[in-house]
């Protein structure tokens, strides 16, 4: 007997968003979610906390556990409800509309709106102190920052999506090349990783690896952002899941990486009061010029987790909305052309 192939998962039926992402597409989403700046910022806490290279590894190991757990749980949701919206919709599902609606408005408006202008602040920030700019021109350029990367998301998914992948590539690419050309300069010590077993229990107690895994848990959020745009995504039963493993894949190795970097360059008593791992680091190894450069790439980070989390935020709104619990109109969107056939919306 041949077996009846399986059902397609229901869209909701007012949703009119074109499956138009590919694997990846919904793969560098998750990417630039993940590696912002927290990769760069949060070393020298977390040393200072476990001053020890083992154990430095292993908070970022368990952190990458810890959010294989939640990936886990969001490929079976987001393959039984391949809805725009994310957690709105597996909530208003599990328990009730009350609670979808309660967490879609605190996420929209308190989790989305904070990172945004957190992440617009910094970067406006961090541009105004490299080309010392005055004090004053701080909001404004956040502000324009953030209406101009809203405005190519506006204009097309495509388009966003394009910028998306750009700083993804570019993310993935830079980090390697540092990672691999950092050691053959022979400015740091292999010393500095050792002993990687021996004395954990000397410098550390669960009560400060819990505090260092709060920072790495920040420096893996957005793992899940494929998720939130899963009425979007093509072939969701199996590109939903590929993305996060593969996009959390990804974000683990390359923080393992270069984590060994910055200890091959820094010693854990000096990493320990660096506030940026990676620019310190940097300019270890590659000299001052090496650390303008990469101060300048945290910038691009930065500027790429923002477009990343402008395209995603808004999918939370529209998903309320196409249920009557937000602002009306906001379910809208640009009307598909009638010859739109390069990426067809499947029944």
């Amino acid at each position: 007997m041949r077996e009846s192939p399986a059902p397609e998962p229901a869209a909701h039926p007012r949703d009119r968003l074109a499956r138009s992402l590919s694997l990846q597409d919904a793969v560098f989403l998750v990417v630039a979610s993940v590696v912002g700046s927290g990769i760069f910022l949060t070393p020298g806490a977390i040393a200072d906390r476990l001053p020890h290279p083992g154990l430095i590894f292993a908070v970022w190991i368990a952190g990458a556990l810890l959010s294989l757990a939640g990936a886990l749980a969001n490929a079976e949701l987001g393959s039984m409800f391949p809805r725009a919206g994310g957690d709105y919709v597996y909530l208003s599902e599990a328990f009730h509309p009350a609670a979808g609606f309660l967490v879609g408005w605190l996420t929209f408006f308190a989790i989305y709106a904070g990172t945004v202008a957190t992440l617009a602040a910094g970067f406006a920030e961090s541009v105004a102190q490299s080309l010392e700019l005055p004090a004053g021109v701080v909001v404004p350029l956040a502000v324009a920052t953030v209406v101009a990367s809203s405005a190519l998301n506006y204009a097309s998914v495509r388009w966003g999506v394009l910028a998306n992948n750009v700083t993804g590539w570019v993310k993935i690419v830079a980090l390697l090349a540092f990672a691999l050309l950092g050691p053959l300069t022979g400015a740091g010590h292999a010393a500095n990783l050792r002993p990687l077993v021996t004395g954990l229990t000397d410098v550390a107690t669960p009560s400060a690896f819990a505090l260092a895994l709060s920072p790495v848990l920040f420096s893996y959020l957005g793992w899940n952002a494929s998720v939130y745009v899963a009425s979007e995504i093509r072939d969701p039963l199996r590109n939903i899941p590929r993305s996060l493993f593969l996009g959390l894949g990804i974000c683990a190795a390359l923080y393992l990486l270069l984590n060994a970097v910055y200890l091959y360059a820094l010693p854990v008593d000096v990493l320990r009061h660096t506030a940026n791992a990676g620019e310190g680091s940097a300019r270890v190894l590659f000299g001052d010029a090496g650390g303008r450069l990469l101060a300048a790439f945290v910038l691009l980070s930065i500027l790429g987790t923002l477009n990343a989390t402008i395209l995603v935020g808004p999918r939370i709104a529209y998903a309320m909305a196409l249920d009557d619990l937000f602002l009306p109109g906001v379910e809208r969107g640009h009307p598909i052309p009638d010859d739109h056939t390069a990426f067809p919306r499947r029944p």
